[in-house]
């Protein structure tokens, strides 16, 4: 689904305005206008939820008999994945780099953005994830649970459980309404 028609895939500089049905291609530079939200259903079910001035790329993406492989980069923005098959292969190869840290994947449901411009994570649902860089990692496996990372050179916070206005905030960035 695509909020409004401003969002576009730049790929080899040549960019492409995404509607409805438009396919996403591994190294595409995705690109959401001011207050607009796009919806990426990926080959093995898995839904990607990005928010306005969201810049987004699929570095990653394969899933064929019983194997794969899926890395995404935020470059800025907001957004939230409800993983499909490829994320519950043994090897979790589900993962999502972004400046600060990078976010290892099992199975589940979960938000990217950041709050006074300090990127957040939080676990909205599903078996877990963690969030690592060079300073440390944290493991969350409870839903509502989450982190935030003041640079790539401090480790993320520990978890903590989500107060109900960062979570009002959470469902505003993801809303289509």
């Amino acid at each position: 689904r695509v909020l409004f028609r401003s969002a576009v895939a730049i790929q080899d500089a040549r960019p492409r305005t995404l509607m409805v049905g438009s396919p996403i291609f591994i190294n595409d530079f995705i690109s959401t206008g001011q207050s607009s939200r796009l919806e990426i259903k990926m080959i093995d079910d898995t839904v990607l939820t990005l928010s306005s001035r969201t810049q987004f790329v699929v570095m990653q993406y394969k899933f064929k008999g019983g194997e794969g492989n899926a890395l995404l980069r935020l470059i800025s923005g907001t957004f939230r994945a409800v993983t499909g098959e490829i994320a519950k292969l043994n090897n979790r190869p589900f993962k999502v780099a972004t400046n600060v840290a990078t976010i290892g994947v099992r199975g589940t449901d979960f938000w990217v953005g950041a709050f006074k411009q300090v990127p957040h994570v939080q676990l909205l649902g599903g078996g877990g994830i963690y969030v690592e860089n060079g300073a440390g990692r944290v493991d969350i496996d409870k839903n509502g649970w989450g982190t935030f990372i003041k640079d790539a050179n401090t480790a993320p916070t520990a978890p903590e459980l989500w107060p109900q206005e960062m979570n009002d905030m959470v469902k505003e960035s993801l809303s289509f309404k």
